[in-house]
Parts: structure tokens; sequence; C-alpha cells
């Protein structure tokens, strides 16, 4: 049986959809909850193979991609499949980037809604044709190796966020203010085009501006 949890906002809409997937036989929707900061709750005491997500869960919360980044980094075992109602190029590329595995429109019929549910469990990805464009784009852009240039202190960073410190840390370490931190590590994402530390520290690597003992 696949259990899935719903994180979304709209609570007639998770219903539905709820209704609709327990009517499936190899299918169980075991939660749903209108916040990322609750999916992140929830799983602390109980278990589910999908997380059917919405990226936009709502004004001064967690959005959808920023809860699947938390939830892939301690809950492996867990697949995502963002949904939206939106489509934006980017935000199908940070999702890619952080491990999400299925990309829906909610516009999407249910037989898609199934067969990415069931390709997802089975280690597979689904993206709709719409994020499956954008994943085209993406290979076919030939990477260019940048000449990128670091200030010091934009250096010293980076090499603290390939250790696994956190902005906290790093802030105390080099004797900075916490927001300075946030304003450098914000440039390093910008000039590396990067959304995540882990695809920073990355493209960081490849581009040969760091290196990694």
């Amino acid at each position: 049986m696949i259990r899935v949890l719903i994180v979304d906002d709209h609570q007639d809409f998770s219903l539905a959809i709820s209704q609709m997937l327990n009517l499936e036989t190899d299918i169980t929707v075991v939660g749903t909850v209108n916040r990322g900061e609750d999916a992140i709750q929830w799983l602390k005491t109980q278990t589910a193979d999908i997380i059917l997500m919405d990226i936009r869960l709502g004004k001064n919360r967690m959005d959808g991609l920023e809860a699947a980044e938390t939830i892939r980094h301690s809950h492996l075992q867990t697949e995502i499949i963002v949904l939206t109602n939106y489509r934006d190029d980017r935000q199908v590329e940070k999702g890619l980037s952080i491990g999400v595995k299925g990309y829906l429109t909610k516009q999407n019929p249910l037989p898609d809604w199934l067969n990415a549910i069931r390709n997802v469990y089975k280690g597979k990805t689904y993206l709709c044709a719409f994020a499956q464009k954008v994943q085209q784009r993406q290979m076919r852009a030939p990477f260019l190796k940048k000449k990128i240039s670091l200030t010091p202190t934009e250096t010293q960073i980076i090499k603290l966020i390939s250790k696994g410190m956190e902005m906290d840390q790093i802030a105390k370490n080099l004797n900075h203010r916490l927001e300075t931190v946030k304003i450098h590590r914000r440039n390093l994402m910008h000039k590396f085009g990067a959304f995540t530390d882990m695809t920073l520290v990355h493209e960081a690597v490849r581009s040969g501006v760091l290196r990694v003992d």
C-alpha cells in the first residue's frame, strides 16, 4: 500500500484529492496538513511513502520547496511530488535540484496523478509536460565554466558552508552579524545560479573556485 501525505492550504482541494486517491486499492491517504512546517512535524511521529506538496502554502509561511528540501535531508525514504497552479521554470529547476521526483500542475487529470504516485513510489521520476520541457532545456544547455571571482569573505563563507555549517555558526565563527552572512550567502547563490547550499557547493567545485578536501 502506498502511503500518501497531502500538504496543501486549500482544504477543499485536499479533501477532494483524498477521496479520489482512497478509491484506489493500492493507495491510501494517511494524512493532510496545510503548512510545510506541519508536514515536517507530522513526519517526526508518522511515515509516508509519497508527499503531494503544494508549492504556495500561504503568506508568511514556509513554501513547499523549502519544506521539501528540509524533508529530503531528514527523510530520504519519503519521495515528494510537487503540485502547483503556476508554470515557473525556476521552481521546476529548484525542485529538481533538491531531489523532488515528481512535478504536477493541479490541472493534470486524475490518471496523471495516479501514474505520478505509482512511478515515483517505484523510484522513477514523473514530470508533467511543462516540467519535462524545463528539464530538456537544462540538459541541452552546455555548461560554461565561468570565471567567477569571490571576495575574501565570500571565500571563507563558502568554505564553511561546504563543511555543513549553519548560518548562525558561520556568523559566530567569522565574528560577523548573522544578517551580514545571509547577504553574502545570497550573493554567492546569485553568482553561481544556485538555489540550495548543496548546489552552491557543487557549482563552486565544478567552477574550480572551491576545493573540497
